[in-house]
């Protein structure tokens, strides 16, 4: 919700006072920085769901990849609101 409404923690003070094309180039390493930091959610999810089919829950009894899933999903839908976010803020961006 939070990368969706671009309510995430982030100081734009300097930001803001900086003129466009400095502001898109530090909105690209920003964006970017984020996408790298998601990637490696999405791939340390499904190596979680990999050794998740071994263990099972003990509350529950159900395989853990059922719970483990969710990092994936989650990581994929913030890269894909990421990569809108990039482009509307730094590519659309005049």
């Amino acid at each position: 919700m939070a990368v969706r409404n671009r309510q995430h923690v982030s100081l734009d003070l300097i930001l803001k006072s900086l003129p466009i094309f400095p502001q898109k180039i530090l909105l690209s390493i920003s964006y970017l920085s984020m996408m790298i930091f998601t990637s490696v959610l999405i791939y340390g999810g499904f190596k979680f769901v990999a050794r998740g089919s071994r263990q099972a829950s003990s509350a529950l009894e159900i395989p853990m990849n059922y719970v483990y899933v969710v990092l994936p999903l989650a990581g994929m839908l913030i890269f894909a609101y990421l990569v809108k976010n990039f482009y509307e803020d730094v590519l659309a961006r005049r």
